[in-house]
C-alpha cells in the first residue's frame, strides 16, 4: 500500500469533515461569546495497516478538528461601561448625569501565547450638568443688571455652562433686569449618544476566555491491492 492510495481515500473527506467540525464549533459558542480570531482547522489521516505494509484491504480514518479562543463580549463591554461611569464620577464629577446610554464597541481582540486575551474596548457617553431651580436662580442673580456681554462672560465661567446661545432683552435697553425674578434661564436639552446601549453582563475582575475544539473523525474503508 502506498501513500497515494491513502490520499485518494482521504482527500474527498477532508472538506466535508472540516465543515462539519466548524459547524460543531459554532454550536458550542454561547450567544454572548465572540471568536478572538478565525478558528483554525486541521485534519489528521491514519491508515490501518500503515503505508508500506502489504494488505488486501485498508481502513483510512480522517479526523477534522477546529479550535478557537472565545471571549465574553457582553462581560467585556459591561466592564468598560462601568469603568467609564466610575471615571465620570470624578471627571466631570458631581452634578453631572449620564444623558442616554453608554455605547461600547470592542475594537480589537488579540490572543496571547499564555492563554490570555487582550481586548481594546471603546466606551463613550455624554454627561450633562443638572441645573436645579436653585442653581438657575443663582445664575439669574449673578447676571441681574449686567449688560449682554458681561452676562455672557459671567455665565461661561460657571460650573456646567458650556456655551450661551443667546441673551434676549425685552422692552429695549442694553442691560438685564436688576430683579433676578424677571430673568428666565432656559437650559437646552442635550441628547445622548446614538447607538445600541451596552448589553447587561456580569462584569468581574477580568474577561473569561476559553479554547473550544471540535474533532470529527470518520473511518473510510477502502480496498487497495497489496503492495
Amino acid at each position: 500500500m502506498q501513500q497515494r492510495d491513502v490520499d485518494g481515500a482521504a482527500n474527498p473527506l477532508k472538506g466535508p469533515l472540516t465543515q462539519s467540525a466548524m459547524s460543531s464549533l459554532q454550536g458550542q459558542r454561547h450567544a454572548n461569546e465572540q471568536f478572538v480570531a478565525r478558528p483554525q482547522c486541521t485534519t489528521t489521516v491514519t491508515s490501518n495497516p500503515p503505508v508500506g505494509a502489504k494488505a488486501t484491504s485498508v481502513t483510512v480514518t480522517v479526523t477534522a478538528k477546529c479550535s478557537a479562543e472565545v471571549y465574553d463580549q457582553n462581560g467585556a463591554q459591561a466592564i468598560a461601561a462601568n469603568l467609564l461611569k466610575s471615571e465620570a464620577a470624578t471627571s466631570p464629577g458631581p452634578g453631572y448625569a449620564l444623558a442616554g446610554n453608554v455605547v461600547t464597541t470592542v475594537t480589537q481582540a488579540t490572543a496571547g501565547s499564555n492563554g490570555t486575551v487582550t481586548l481594546l474596548v471603546k466606551a463613550e457617553g455624554i454627561w450633562v450638568y443638572q441645573f436645579s431651580t436653585a442653581y438657575k436662580m443663582q445664575l439669574a442673580k449673578l447676571i441681574a443688571g449686567k449688560s449682554q456681554s458681561e452676562a455672557n462672560a459671567l455665565l461661561l465661567g460657571q460650573v456646567g455652562v458650556e456655551k450661551v446661545d443667546s441673551i434676549s432683552l425685552s422692552g429695549g435697553g442694553n442691560a438685564l433686569p436688576a430683579d433676578a425674578s424677571q430673568i428666565t434661564i432656559v437650559v437646552l436639552n442635550v441628547p445622548g449618544l446614538q447607538g445600541s446601549p451596552t448589553p447587561t453582563g456580569s462584569p468581574g475582575s477580568g474577561t473569561p476566555t476559553s479554547t473550544t475544539s471540535s474533532p470529527v473523525p470518520r473511518p473510510s474503508p477502502s480496498s487497495v491491492p497489496g503492495k
